[in-house]
């Protein structure tokens, strides 16, 4: 028996354990080396200084429990309070008479750790006696770990056996994430009984979590050099970092601009992790007596009664205990293999970019064979479709690189998490791009806000903060507006991402000062807005194009008796129109009222240069807005907003009396195929395979337009020229007008009278079932259809089919077709 005239009080002994560390470090170097340049060599001054600084606190305490253990019976009584805190009393048969209040309580073991470190370094290189660039570079890095754990290991309570509990209170009962409980058997026999004035119960919330984070950006610039400026003398030395020549490892490289400028990839991670559980409170199913109902209703706010309906009396699972979930060194293996991640994908960028560079210049360069400049060309276009800043490629890279430094401790599921978020906040940043027009144009409020929620939802998604996506995604709006008035906008792929880098360290810079657990956030979401929107120039289409223009020269010109002549036209020619092409898609991206009268004026000429490289108004329409017209009518519309007036065999311009000739049909852009074009300017060109088959089913359309329907069918592959009235309908109505308002009849009389040839008219959708052909595009089959020409059809996916299922409302077999209620 354990019997005070007072009070008692049984409670754990605690454990406490802390640790403080701080470091400081500081190194300098300067050397003397011999440097070979291409004009020579000379010496070399090399210098270096780094420094790193740090501290981190860590702070445990647990508790040794308090064991009270009786064989048979255990008897309390006290005159005062009896506490029980991080204590256990435990018997066969427990017995308690308390005068005062009762309190169990669990106490819960605590360890916090928080920890910060920061590091620079700069180095230089100069070459005293030759011509071999100098530099400079620099890298600073910051990172941090916060960890809070807290969580009951062993519940306090009051145990009992086959015994049962007797228990009186004179005061209040309160347990906190504790017990009174029995075997089974005594709440079988009924010998549980509590008898207290008013009664608290609380569950304990225990909870694990950390964050970490880690930052580095690192740049440098190049300067003098005589002839030799241009070079980058800008590398990696052997940890990564961005350094200057005399240190850097030989073959290694950072992207720069024309001015010298070098940045590095930055490198921002961060790992985070959470746990949650609940220490219940219970007591065993017995009598349970509260006598105080005024009390009880005052303490809780409910009646005795439904406080003791509120009770959990399941005491057998109750403890919940949470496992420490932090671990320092794992974060920091992480971090590392995340930083030598970075470095080497930063360089095979760098490498990548600098192969863009090197096959546009050859593809640009007279000194070479037309058959290397071609050859170049491909290469570019090719590069361009994967590497350039809307690559499938770079891309790619952009959300791996994102996605695995999201949260490096998160495990698979987290990466492919993270990795889809980026992959929708990318295409989502790629329309926000096309949407830029009605917002206001680029860099407007409206764009900076559709930016910044693109940003947010991609954070979110990640599993990071909200404000730190936006953040980074409205900052780089922000930032490359303002670079592009200041140095314009980068040219060429290392400049262009050189300054991605630029933007993006500036971001995670600035993250990781007001919070580093968003920097990783922050920096992807700038990156994507930059490479899909500020960066995206149509490198990629341009460059297609031009390659299809030079592709097509080789035949042509090796025969000419004027070989050099024929083709120094040809490659100009084929500049000419793609430099057109690239200020026509720039200048799209301008809403047309906002747009000054000298970008419109580039904008018109820009069209013009266009029209010696198609056939035809509509085919220049599709070539400019990426899809066909469907009636005339839009292309004039199109073509007089923009200040031009189709004319007999090409274009004017308003006011002007000069027509800028289209080309011949043979010799003209492919409009249908933009992202893959080939082209031809001028008589000397030779025939493309491509254009063989444009014309060639040009002429069958010709040729089946003026031969009775009974006399051709339907293709068997669904590929190609068919008779729409062997085709059947899956709508049993369909509306008089096409989505632009032209109307049916109006089509229709324009395919009757030729303004509109079989080869314009957009290809209609088909599929077989049951032996029969049906058309997923019942307007245009039926404009064909009653003008009497052949329509041109391709397969229907089943995507699309099972897309437009749910029209199909034809019960005849698709041979009857209604327009507005009225049937044929």
């Amino acid at each position: 028996m354990l019997k005070a005239d007072g009070d008692i009080l049984l409670q754990a002994a605690q454990n406490l354990a802390s640790q403080q560390t701080k470091n400081k470090s500081s190194s300098a170097s300067v050397g003397v080396g011999i440097t070979l340049g291409v004009e020579g060599g000379g010496v070399s001054v090399n210098a270096g200084v780094s420094s790193g600084r740090g501290n981190s606190d860590g702070r445990d305490s647990t508790w040794t429990q308090s064991t009270v253990t009786a064989g048979n019976v255990l008897a309390l009584q006290s005159g005062g309070d009896t506490s029980l805190r991080g204590a256990v009393g435990q018997a066969d048969q427990i017995l308690a008479s308390v005068g005062g209040n009762l309190l169990l309580e669990s106490l819960q073991d605590t360890s916090t750790y928080q920890s910060k470190q920061s590091n620079s370094g700069f180095s230089g290189s100069v070459c005293v006696t030759c011509a071999v660039p100098g530099s400079i570079a620099g890298n600073v890095g910051r990172g941090k770990m916060n960890s809070d754990y807290a969580s009951v290991t062993q519940q306090t309570g009051l145990k009992a056996g086959d015994g049962g509990f007797l228990i009186d209170v004179g005061g209040n009962t309160t347990l906190i994430g504790s017990v009174i409980s029995s075997s089974q058997q005594a709440v079988a026999d009924g010998l549980n009984h509590l008898s207290t004035g008013t009664l608290r119960v609380e569950d304990i919330r225990n909870h694990a979590e950390y964050s970490a984070s880690q930052v580095s950006v690192g740049g440098g610039f190049s300067f003098g050099g005589g002839d030799q400026s241009s070079q980058n003398a800008v590398g990696r030395d052997k940890d990564g970092n961005v350094a200057s020549g005399g240190q850097s490892v030989p073959g290694s490289s950072v992207p720069s601009d024309k001015s010298g400028l070098a940045m590095g990839l930055p490198v921002a991670l961060s790992a985070s992790g959470s746990a949650s559980s609940t220490t219940r409170s219970g007591i065993s199913e017995g009598v349970i007596e509260i006598r105080d109902e005024a009390g009880q209703q005052a303490l809780t706010g409910k009646s005795a009664a439904e406080t003791i309906a509120s009770l959990n009396r399941d005491t057998t699972d109750t403890l919940g205990a949470l496992k420490p979930i932090f671990d320092k060194e794992k974060i920091e293996a992480e971090f590392e293999i995340g930083t030598a991640f970075a470095g080497e994908m930063g360089q095979f960028l760098a490498n990548r970019a600098k192969e863009l560079d090197s096959a546009k210049a050859r593809a640009g360069d007279e000194t070479l064979s037309p058959q290397d400049r071609i050859a170049a060309a491909k290469e570019h276009a090719a590069l361009e479709a994967k590497w350039g800043n809307q690559g499938t490629h770079s891309q790619w890279a952009t959300i791996i690189m994102g996605a695995a430094g999201g949260n490096v401790t998160g495990g698979v599921s987290s990466f492919v998490q993270s990795a889809t978020a980026a992959y929708l906040q990318t295409l989502a940043a790629e329309e926000v791009k096309e949407l830029s027009k009605a917002l206001g144009g680029e860099g407007s409020p409206g764009h900076i806000a559709l930016h910044a929620l693109v940003g947010c939802a991609g954070a979110t998604g990640q599993g990071g903060a909200c404000a730190a996506g936006a953040a980074g995604a409205s900052a780089s709006v922000v930032l490359n507006q303002l670079l592009n008035g200041l140095q314009g906008k980068a040219e060429g792929a290392e400049s262009s991402q050189s300054r991605t880098n630029l933007i993006g360290s500036l971001v995670a810079g600035i993250a990781a000062t007001l919070d580093g657990n968003g920097a990783s956030a922050a920096a992807l979401a700038t990156r994507i807005e930059t490479e899909n929107n500020s960066q995206y120039r149509n490198q990629g289409k341009v460059a297609k194009l031009k390659a299809g223009l030079y592709e097509n020269l080789a035949g042509s010109c090796e025969s000419n008796p004027d070989r050099e002549s024929c083709y120094t036209n040809a490659f100009q020619a084929g500049d000419r129109i793609a430099a057109a092409y690239d200020r026509v898609l720039t200048l799209q991206h301008y809403p047309a009222a906002s747009m000054t009268p000298e970008q419109m004026e580039v904008f018109t000429q820009a069209v013009l240069d266009l029209a010696p490289g198609v056939s035809s108004a509509s085919a220049l329409y599709e070539l400019i807005n990426g899809r066909s017209a469907v009636t005339d009518e839009e292309v004039s519309r199109f073509f007089a907003a923009v200040g031009v007036i189709p004319v007999v065999g090409g274009m004017i311009k308003q006011g002007s009396k000069m027509p800028s000739l289209y080309a011949k049909v043979e010799h003209a852009v492919d409009a249908g195929k933009v992202v893959q074009p080939v082209a031809r300017v001028g008589d000397e060109l030779a025939q493309h395979s491509s254009i063989k088959q444009a014309l060639s089913e040009a002429d069958e359309a010709k040729r089946l337009a003026n031969k009775p329907k009974s006399s051709y069918g339907v293709p068997e592959n669904l590929n190609g020229y068919a008779d729409p009235s062997q085709i059947r309908f899956t709508q049993d109505s369909i509306a008089n007008k096409f989505k632009n308002d032209q109307g049916l009849q109006g089509v229709v009389d324009r395919l009757k009278n030729g303004s509109i040839s079989p080869e314009d008219f957009p290809p209609i959708r088909v599929f077989k079932k049951d032996g029969l052909v049906y058309s997923l595009d019942n307007r245009r089959l039926l404009a064909a259809s009653q003008a009497g020409v052949p329509v041109k059809i391709v397969p229907a996916t089943a995507e699309e089919i099972l897309k437009e299922s749910w029209k199909f409302t034809t019960n005849n077999q698709g041979s009857i077709i209604c327009i507005r209620g009225i049937c044929e």
